[in-house]
């Protein structure tokens, strides 16, 4: 997900100037691998707040936040403890059900593990902490099962399985501690997976979504829910599935989604009127209001 993560930097990072911000790009990967300079997070003239907008592993997980914590660098989004939580999508589950969501039943199986009989069918297999739809299968008969699980462990310790949710599969932002309008994703192939998600022209993204009006808030007040129950801050987006009674089943929580010109977040967000260098000053004031920083 690196190229998400350079695009969605530099998008903001030009949205932000255009406000008047002094923005300094740094890519955590270049620090890595020695290319980067580590003293622009240190001493006199490190930056009043970080803008996070990295993705996939090592950025969602609670490892960056780790380390600006340890810097004791402000920075926008959720802290350790929720990106380690909503990337271990078994324990998000456990929290979002602590908290009277629905979510599709499922057994986690760890590398090397069996897969039990009683595992739901037809069914969505993917890693147990990943993001962007990496390593996922969707699987309708059992002789598929042992398969979908050997991909899932290519990028995971565990594959989960659950059940497959059919319905209208609905994405909501949470900014600040204001739910948007649900984007409704409509894969072509019908199914939403890494290529449909990434491949220009595969998937169509609808706002307002073609859900009943009581669906529509339900799942922005379940969206609410769902920020709080893993502890988000800042920003969050939840996917859900509206199911043909009307149902809501939440899929699972985003602590740090996509921030480019064309992701479902900044979608939402111009479908009541927030452009995209409004919608990124409203993710830094609400880390800013935190933790007592001024402009």
């Amino acid at each position: 997900e690196r190229e998400v993560s350079l695009l969605s930097g530099g998008m903001v990072a030009d949205a932000l100037r255009s406000l008047g911000y002094d923005v300094t790009p740094l890519d955590p990967e270049q620090l890595l691998l020695g290319e980067g300079d580590i003293r622009a997070l240190v001493g006199a003239e490190r930056p009043d707040i970080a803008f996070l907008a990295l993705h996939g592993t090592g950025a969602e997980d609670g490892r960056i936040q780790g380390l600006l914590d340890l810097l004791e660098v402000p920075y926008t989004g959720s802290g350790v403890a929720a990106s380690a939580l909503a990337m271990d999508k078994h324990a998000a589950k456990q929290a979002l059900r602590s908290a009277g969501l629905r979510v599709p039943v499922g057994v986690l199986v760890p590398r090397g593990g069996a897969v039990p009989e009683d595992a739901p069918l037809p069914a969505v297999v993917k890693p147990n902490a990943q993001g962007s739809t990496v390593g996922l299968t969707f699987v309708k008969r059992r002789e598929e099962l042992e398969e979908a699980v050997r991909i899932a462990w290519k990028y995971d310790e565990s594959a989960l399985i659950e059940e497959w949710v059919e319905g209208v599969e609905v994405s909501v932002p949470v900014v600040g501690e204001e739910a948007l309008p649900a984007v409704e994703i409509v894969p072509l192939g019908g199914r939403y997976d890494f290529s449909a998600k990434y491949t220009p022209g595969a998937t169509e993204e609808i706002v307002p979504a073609r859900i009943s009006e009581s669906a529509e808030s339900r799942v922005r007040e379940a969206a609410l829910i769902a920020h709080h129950a893993v502890g988000a801050c800042d920003l969050s987006r939840s996917d859900f599935i509206v199911t043909r009674d009307d149902d809501v089943v939440v899929l699972e929580v985003n602590t740090l989604p996509g921030l480019t010109m064309t992701s479902l977040v900044p979608r939402s967000a111009a479908s009541v009127g927030i452009g995209f260098a409004q919608l990124c000053e409203r993710i830094l004031r609400s880390a800013m209001e935190r933790y007592g920083v001024s402009k």
